[in-house]
């Protein structure tokens, strides 16, 4: 009797909810019905509305909200349950693993739901959604403190989705994480738009956020300054009450007068002397050019109570270019060694020799200063014992073999570790050095250096020879077959390196290829080099082959993808070119120093897209800091050979200034070096340029006379001058830089070095050139094989008039050294008889 009425009772909920569908389904299943539904007398009538609504998902949620204030209980607490479910993103066909997950989330602390928002992350796409939807229903304080902690792994999971295709939901947790507020996710969600070309959208719904919420508008900001647009941003990072932020987009700005206001607002630090010097920068900066001297002249005037502090006194003078007054004050401190380094940057070699007798002897044996001191007497043609240095650290006087010889034979022979000795020879070809020299004495144990060394250089010296390396090519491949992979795809490297200089690109890439192993990142190395030879050469598809091999081996890397997209562009397949392309672009994105390296490895390679992806870094990287310094470097040197001054002192300046912390309230002058000497040459030709005379003309009397021991500021800036209609105050600049090189000339007569700069100067000022050609021929006569030197003399011959004489040098140049560009673009110049034309150098940076 028991079991029948049950199976009765059951039959009638079973037509009960098969009559609820049918009532669904009469009123088309619409959501207004079915809300209606969900206080119906019939269970099985509610049942089946529930379910329609839960399909029906977001849709159906504002119609749930109002049914959630009814006053009848049943369809209050249905609609509650169907939107609590939704809010989590759970859906009828939604992963049991999930749905538990977010039922845990929504019990738990806040500890408990940053574990299960870890575990969501975790479960690929349905998680992501349910994730996203949890956080986009926090409250505000809850959100803050959640995606502090779990940002760094929704961006990673976003970069994963980007990897993926799935640029909606990466777009989305991007967005999430820059509610965070924490700098590094503003960084990925602005270059995300920035790469996707979503600027504009990004800025258009923030807008009218940016007064009601703080992150918001710090978000604002960020995207305001990649677009360069500096004043939005500065209002912006004010609503946001971000003065960190605020001081970073002041220096981009140039807002030099409002930072030297904050910063006296501010006071001074526990570090005077850093204050000091950040304050004369502003003042200088500014304008301000009596308050910059009077600072530096307080800062002068401490070192006496401050002995701890000369060097951060001398390095505050030179960053605001009185690079005079810091040697000087380093002198008369008796901090001899930190005055030695600023002269070698200030190429002032006949000073550096005058000091080092004053070293001591401990200081003389210290390695990189003796190499420092050593080379300094090389370029002034002087003996380098004469300065006391230890003998170890002598170096071959020129190029010439009976000098290259020579030096090998004592610094070779019987030596087993031949690393800086072939260092010093070949440079930045020492690995294959390496590995040839190893190879000759594998093949030849008992020759000595008399007999090996002349192999070596016409394998790697000044003028290999093509069919010497084709010969023993194959031999010195075979010969490391017991290395460890590792050491043995090096040493196949140094090989094909040694065949693609010598022009044998086939033989380069057989011995490459019989390098690839089974280990993978390995062998991503090697498909990378095979495309670069193949990239050389034009061939698109081979190149994208190799490149598509290498992105596959190692899949993290950018740069195979970018180049695998660049070749297949080029060989006719666009759409899926731009598409690795974008994607190479997106993978770095966490990571400023993988940007930086990506822009330049493309910058190397000469292909397309390196311009604007190292202004990508400029714009979002954080102020100050070690990429951002690099970039900004870069692109002076860039904007200045596109003689784009303006552009190019603005950046160099920028390179000036460094984060003493992780935030831009806590800037501080970096340390001075080579890439600051030309900033104020760059200033003064941005005026030039702009028809600032005036302003210009003080700028480069100063660089000049800071300079005295280099020529690149006289050169740069004379023909700018001759140009603008000024040759009167060109010569000027131009007499004080040759009689400070003359005088090194008198006083060390078989200095080729300053020889040929005094010439070179005559040359590209194009005055006193009779005299240029004397110390032309004369440094030719010292060395004559050297390609710069008679590179010179050529250049003052066809300023001269002399094209029959300027073209057989430059052949002879050509010669020498057949691989440059440069020598080949000079005798196009002599050719055409351009005298008015410069020389295609690069900037002496």
């Amino acid at each position: 009797m028991y079991r029948a009425t049950s199976r009765f009772c059951w039959g009638l909920v079973l037509l009960g909810v098969a009559a609820g569908a049918r009532i669904v389904r009469a009123e088309e299943m619409t959501i207004e019905g079915a809300v209606r539904l969900l206080g119906h007398a019939e269970f099985g009538r509610r049942e089946a509305a529930s379910r329609f609504l839960w399909a029906r998902g977001v849709a159906a949620k504002r119609a749930l909200e109002e049914a959630a204030g009814s006053d009848d209980p049943e369809i209050a607490w249905r609609a509650k349950a169907l939107l609590d479910k939704i809010g989590r993103g759970i859906g009828p066909d939604t992963p049991p693993a999930i749905a538990r997950l977010t039922e845990t989330y929504g019990a738990s602390d806040l500890d408990g739901k940053r574990e299960a928002l870890s575990a969501l992350c975790e479960e690929g796409a349905p998680g992501l959604g349910c994730a996203l939807r949890l956080l986009a229903n926090e409250s505000y304080p809850a959100r803050q403190a959640l995606l502090r902690r779990e940002g760094t792994r929704l961006c990673r999971a976003a970069l994963a989705a980007l990897v993926q295709g799935d640029a909606e939901r990466a777009g989305a947790l991007l967005r999430l994480c820059a509610w965070s507020g924490e700098p590094e996710h503003l960084q990925v969600f602005v270059l995300h738009a920035l790469v996707r070309g979503g600027l504009k959208e990004e800025i258009e719904r923030l807008e009218p956020l940016a007064g009601k919420a703080p992150d918001a508008a710090r978000a604002l900001a960020y995207l305001y300054r990649a677009d360069a647009r500096f004043g939005a941003a500065l209002a912006a990072a004010e609503r946001a009450q971000d003065d960190g932020l605020q001081l970073g987009l002041l220096h981009e700005a140039g807002e030099w007068r409002r930072l030297l206001e904050r910063l006296t607002e501010q006071g001074p630090w526990d570090e005077r002397i850093d204050w000091l010097a950040l304050r004369a920068t502003y003042e200088r900066l500014a304008g301000e050019h009596d308050a910059c001297r009077a600072t530096l002249a307080e800062i002068e005037g401490m070192v006496p109570a401050h002995k701890d502090k000369v060097r951060a006194a001398a390095d505050a003078l030179a960053a605001n270019d009185a690079w005079g007054r810091a040697v000087r004050l380093l002198v008369a401190e008796e901090s001899v060694v930190d005055a030695l380094g600023y002269l070698h940057l200030l190429e002032q070699f006949d000073e550096m020799l005058r000091l080092a007798a004053r070293l001591t002897p401990q200081q003389r044996a210290e390695k990189p200063l003796a190499v420092a001191i050593a080379l300094a007497a090389d370029l002034l043609g002087t003996n380098v014992a004469a300065t006391g240095v230890a003998a170890a650290t002598d170096r071959p006087l020129d190029d010439t073999p009976e000098a290259r010889s020579a030096y090998a034979f004592r610094a070779l022979n019987n030596n087993p570790e031949p690393g800086k000795a072939l260092l010093t020879l070949y440079g930045e070809r020492r690995p294959e050095a390496a590995v040839w020299w190893e190879y000759l004495r594998k093949r030849e144990p008992d020759a000595g250096v008399a007999q090996l060394f002349p192999v070596l250089e016409r394998i790697l010296g000044p003028k290999p020879e093509r069919a010497e390396v084709e010969s023993r090519a194959r031999e010195a491949a075979a010969a490391c077959g017991d290395l460890p992979p590792e050491k043995r795809v090096a040493w196949l490297d140094a090989v094909a390196r040694t065949c693609e200089r010598a022009g044998l690109h086939e033989l380069a890439l057989e011995i490459l290829r019989e390098s690839v192993v089974a280990d993978q990142p390995i062998s991503a190395r090697v498909w990378l080099r095979c495309g670069d030879i193949h990239l050389d050469q034009k061939h698109w598809v081979e190149a994208a082959d190799c490149y598509e091999k290498a992105g596959k081996a190692k899949g993290d890397w950018p740069l195979p993808t970018y180049l695998w997209g660049w070749c297949l562009k080029q060989a006719g397949q666009a759409e899926r070119g731009d598409r690795l392309i974008e994607l190479a672009t997106l993978m770095p994105l966490g990571d400023d120093s993988a940007r930086c390296r990506l822009a330049f490895e493309l910058a190397e390679r000469a292909v397309p897209g390196a311009e604007q992806r190292t202004q990508w870094v400029l714009g979002t990287a954080p102020f100050g800091s070690l990429s951002y310094r690099i970039v900004a470097t870069e692109l002076a040197v860039r904007s200045a050979e596109q003689r784009d001054y303006a552009r190019a002192a603005r950046c160099g300046e920028l390179s000036r200034f460094r984060l003493a912390g992780r935030q831009a309230a806590q800037v501080r002058l970096d340390s001075p070096n080579r890439g600051h000497l030309l900033v104020p040459v760059f200033a003064a030709l941005a005026h030039l340029e702009a028809g600032r005379l005036d302003e210009a003309l003080p700028l480069a009397e100063r660089a000049v006379a800071a300079l005295p021991g280099s020529i690149v500021p006289a050169i740069m800036v004379c023909p700018a001058l001759q140009r603008h209609g000024r040759p009167k105050a060109a010569e000027r600049l131009f007499e004080t830089t040759y009689a400070a090189l003359h005088r090194v000339c008198r006083e060390y007569p078989d200095s080729a070095h300053s020889r040929n700069a005094l010439a070179w100067l005559c040359a590209r000022c194009r005055l006193r050139l009779q005299d240029g050609l004397v110390h032309a021929r004369r440094a030719v006569a010292l060395q004559p094989d050297r390609c710069g030197y008679l590179d010179t003399l050529a250049e003052v011959q066809f300023q001269l008039g002399h094209d029959k004489e300027a073209i057989e040098l430059m052949r002879r140049c050509i010669e020498l050294n057949p691989g440059l560009e440069y020598y080949q673009g000079q005798l196009e110049r002599f050719t055409k008889g351009d005298r008015a034309s410069d020389p295609k150098e690069p900037i002496g940076y």
